[in-house]
């Protein structure tokens, strides 16, 4: 009963994560470009993004301090990612920002998909993963046309 409970609340946890990109791609798309007491709609999605990038990736280190056979070298992947997610933050215009966040997603992924290979992370996570990776890129591509 248990591991239904955690893979509900799993799924709900990772679909919620992505309400903040579906929501500032709508109101983007809608001529919202800034609410107040917040601010720029579009400087909200992209630092959430990059917090939810380095969020993942630092998932990534803690799997690699476990010592799980088949964690080797997310390290370096995943404090790569992070920093070039900052750099990028830092250097490069937000819509430009956004469609490298787009492909940091997406390498994230793909990393996740390797450790499903490897049996570190379930395949039913996996799914979740790609459902909810796939909705976070279609939302930042739309952020990045609004924003361009």
């Amino acid at each position: 009963m248990t591991s239904d409970c955690d893979g509900f609340l799993t799924k709900v946890l990772a679909f919620s994560g992505a309400v903040p990109f579906i929501f500032g791609a709508f109101l983007l798309l809608n001529g919202i470009s800034s609410l107040p007491m917040l601010g720029s709609v579009a400087k909200l999605v992209l630092t959430y993004g990059l917090v939810i990038v380095s969020f993942m990736a630092g998932a990534h280190w803690g799997q690699n301090l476990s010592g799980i056979e088949g964690t080797t070298g997310l390290f370096w992947k995943s404090n790569f990612l992070t920093v070039s997610a900052w750099l990028a933050f830092a250097l490069l215009k937000p819509s430009t920002f956004a469609v490298v966040l787009i492909l940091i997603f997406a390498t994230l992924f793909w990393i996740d998909r390797r450790l499903a290979i490897e049996g570190v992370i379930s395949k039913s996570y996996l799914k979740t993963r790609f459902a909810v990776t796939g909705l976070v890129c279609l939302s930042l591509a739309l952020t990045a046309s609004a924003i361009a």
